[in-house]
């Protein structure tokens, strides 16, 4: 599946943004919101510091980069030769990450949720306690003890999480105790699902053949793990996402494809006549 060209891809991106901006006038209207509160900065509007809400803006950052990442290998591997399981995985993770992000920057589960549909948020607290860990543990045969990244965003989430509902309300530090560790949290979260996400492209490009790719190109496609990861440093850098048993990359490459990669030999310099 070849990416769309400029020109095709521009239209759905324009009529995208018209039917935001649609959006919110039509929710004004039948809300009987003010536009303005729709639509300025939240802090010039109710004459806040610059700076409110810097690290609660940060954390919404983190999960909109993480979810673009996500989305962006999801939607260029989709003509790679890659077991279906690995695509799968940044996939569900991309759409679990905004679903996230929109909770995070509305206040869906304290607000939103329980105002409007009536929906305790300790109905969302055990979704989320329930629904992560199982995500994660049907793609546990892609993760290994090497993702401590992964563990300790589940952690501090959770802590986050678990202060929020269970500990009183009210004291100067308690911002501090719930969203530092949320704010760790997502920054790990970021970090995993970037790291599979590189590897999961590094997966496809180990699988495509390099017949007729030539000079700098070939730096790009068909190269093995050891090329990108030399003396060991993909486990340092996040490296093999499996147990031993689910191998690296450039394994998952090859049995993706049934073959190991094929080069083209190089061809010495022409003879004359």
């Amino acid at each position: 599946m070849s990416p769309p060209s400029p020109r095709r891809a521009a239209g759905p991106l324009l009529i995208t943004g018209v039917l935001v901006v649609t959006v919110v006038v039509v929710l004004s209207i039948v809300a009987g919101v003010p536009v303005q509160v729709l639509i300025e900065d939240p802090a010039f509007l109710l004459g806040g510091h610059p700076l409110t809400g810097m690290l609660s803006n940060l954390g919404v950052l983190l999960w909109a980069a993480t979810a673009a990442v996500c989305g962006f290998t999801y939607w260029s591997s989709a003509s790679l030769q890659l077991p279906p399981l690995l695509r799968a995985y940044v996939g569900l993770g991309g759409a679990i990450t905004t679903a996230l992000l929109l909770d995070d920057l509305f206040m869906l589960h304290e607000e939103v949720l329980p105002l409007t549909f009536g929906i305790d948020q300790k109905i969302v607290a055990g979704a989320y306690a329930l629904g992560l860990p199982a995500y994660f543990w049907y793609f546990r045969s892609l993760l290994s003890r090497r993702h401590v990244l992964l563990g300790a965003s589940l952690l501090l989430l959770a802590f986050s999480l678990g202060y929020d509902q269970f500990m009183p309300p009210g004291g100067e530090w308690r911002p501090v105790w719930e969203d530092g560790p949320k704010f760790l949290g997502i920054v790990a979260w970021f970090g995993h699902f970037t790291l599979m996400s590189r590897q999961v492209l590094e997966a496809g490009f180990h699988a495509m053949p390099v017949a007729g790719v030539r000079g700098t190109e070939a730096a790009a496609v068909g190269v093995p793990a050891e090329s990108v990861f030399p003396d060991g440093a993909g486990e340092a850098a996040g490296g093999s996402v499996g147990p031993p048993s689910m191998g690296t990359p450039s394994s998952w490459a090859a049995k993706a494809r049934g073959a190991s990669v094929r080069r083209t030999p190089s061809r010495g310099p022409r003879q004359p006549g």
